[in-house]
């Protein structure tokens, strides 16, 4: 018999995709180890987890952000229980790897990037004990952060939508005051590499769609237009292409990049706007202005592209004058989506040591550690922490204001009456957390003949099911309904994927869009549904 190899198993918590888990995955599975990833989602049990594996593993490795700390460390704690090897890593183990070293659940905590540091911890993993915590380095061949381990389930994820998340690039330069990244450090990958990747991608899952999760590519218009020129040049049958979506920064958005971005097929970007005072601006470090922010709308309005920003409220010093001057900028830009949420400080981010340095958190609170901290449902619209001397009413008044601006049943309402004279279902995933939101808005409305809600990834981060009140539909060969209505826009990848989808389990039947961006007409959805009296 020849040498039975190690296994390792990578349990990730958000969603089932972790680029993190693929990159290290692919590196162990090159170092000689069998590889699997294990998606946990949101409140399963780690026994029923442990259960479904027909092996126990040599190392079990756990990467996890602040947010899942909780699950993460009972996960760990079940784990140490069955003597099995358990190595923290992620965010949180490298902003607060003390926060890990004090429960005991791990063996040891990798603090920092792994890749280059992985061989030797492998090689010497039976002598890891006590919470040892191991201070990681980046690999000297970039190369290797372009190679991706998938599980079985996660390839069959792949080969189904076609698409996937890509980064272009690991770290940030910027400092923004409330993010991590950039104590990362930063570094770019190769173009031709990245190239290089995506057809092997195409070639082996048939994956067509890359999203670039980073938007320091689109900080760069001459990184863009070389890497679409290698597209360019590929053949014909690999239908490679960049998703519908691109996240930019407002301080380098341009003409020439708008240009760029619509010869791409991109139609929609997004913005980290926060705020649109230069005050605000300037205590986040942002290296943006007021004046950035309504140029980067003002060229998207040019080039006939859809905006979305994000937008914080609860910062600390954010006062009322900040807020008013953020509710002009929405007023006179009219961005066509707007996100809003609550700052929540994270460990990591220079941000979070502002907060304990001037008392926005309870002195009661240990910085070293984030057992105080109780995540909520909705990571959006709900407040994680109340902060000292924030004025959450306030923040309230102007929240409320700019969502009245984008009150989707304004629109909703006679779309849906329309539609609701036939049996309907309404198509999503609970990948988005827009499925919930627009669930949530449909309750409103008085609708006899919907069928329920039909979720493609039930158990994802944002489970609808958990989130939502509202009928399952129920797949049964003798209802098929008149038509399936998505929040999706139309020249979205999601839409065209839906409709695949939808071909392949209901036939050829309608399917409506109700975005808040491009979508069907009142006289559209007429005449998809009554197309003999047209």
């Amino acid at each position: 018999m020849g040498n039975v190899k190690k296994k390792i198993v990578f349990g990730i918590f958000s969603q089932n995709k972790s680029m993190a888990a693929s990159m290290l995955g692919a590196l162990a599975e090159k170092l000689g180890w069998d590889v699997d990833v294990v998606f946990l989602p949101l409140e399963s049990r780690p026994q029923d987890v442990l259960d479904t594996l027909d092996y126990i593993p040599d190392i079990f490795a756990l990467s996890f952000a602040s947010y899942n700390r909780e699950q993460a460390f009972f996960v760990a704690k079940v784990l140490k229980e069955r003597g099995i090897k358990v190595i923290g890593g992620g965010i949180h183990a490298t902003a607060m790897p003390g926060d890990l070293v004090q429960t005991g659940y791990f063996d040891a905590v990798m603090h920092g990037d792994g890749m280059g540091i992985l061989d030797e911890v492998l090689q010497n993993y039976q002598d890891l004990t006590e919470s040892v915590v191991i201070h990681g380095k980046k690999h000297h061949n970039k190369r290797v952060y372009l190679d991706y381990f998938f599980s079985e389930s996660q390839k069959k994820i792949l080969r189904e939508t076609q698409k996937t998340d890509l980064l272009t690039s690991y770290g940030c330069p910027f400092k923004c005051t409330f993010c991590a990244s950039s104590r990362k450090g930063f570094m770019t990958f190769p173009d031709d590499q990245l190239i290089e990747f995506m057809v092997d991608i195409n070639d082996k899952y048939g994956v067509k769609v890359f999203t670039f999760q980073d938007d320091l590519l689109f900080n760069d218009v001459k990184r863009v237009k070389r890497i679409s020129k290698h597209l360019r040049e590929l053949p014909p049958e690999k239908e490679i292409s960049f998703g519908k979506s691109a996240n930019c920064r407002a301080s380098s958005f341009s003409g020439a990049l708008a240009t760029e971005i619509k010869n791409l097929n991109i139609t929609d970007v997004s913005f980290g706007i926060e705020s649109a005072s230069n005050k605000l601006l300037k205590f986040l470090n942002k290296k943006q202005t007021e004046e950035d922010c309504y140029n980067a709308i003002d060229v998207c309005k040019r080039h006939d592209l859809y905006s979305r920003i994000n937008l914080m409220f609860g910062i600390p010093t954010q006062d009322e004058e900040d807020y008013k001057t953020t509710l002009e900028f929405v007023k006179k830009a009219k961005p066509d989506i707007v996100n809003m949420f609550y700052y929540t400080p994270y460990p990591g981010t220079d941000l979070y040591d502002y907060c304990f340095d001037h008392g926005y958190i309870p002195a009661e609170y240990n910085r070293d550690r984030f057992d105080w901290f109780n995540a909520q449902n909705d990571g959006i619209r709900e407040v994680h922490l109340k902060l000292n001397g924030v004025d959450y009413q306030m923040a309230d008044k102007y929240m409320q204001e700019i969502s009245d601006m984008y009150d989707p049943l304004n629109f909703l309402k006679p779309l849906v009456e329309e539609i609701d004279k036939h049996t309907w279902v309404i198509f999503g995933s609970s990948t988005q957390i827009y499925f919930s939101q627009v669930l949530n808005v449909l309750k409103k409305i008085d609708m006899k003949n919907c069928l329920g809600y039909y979720d493609i990834d039930p158990e994802a981060e944002y489970c609808v099911e958990r989130r939502v009140e509202f009928s399952k539909f129920i797949e049964n060969d003798s209802v098929v309904p008149d038509c399936i209505v998505t929040y999706t826009h139309l020249s979205s990848e999601d839409y065209r994927n839906f409709q695949e989808i939808i071909s392949r389990k209901f036939g050829n039947i309608p399917l409506i869009s109700i975005s808040t961006m491009q979508r069907h007409s009142l006289e559209d959805v007429k005449k998809m549904l009554n197309p003999s009296q047209i």
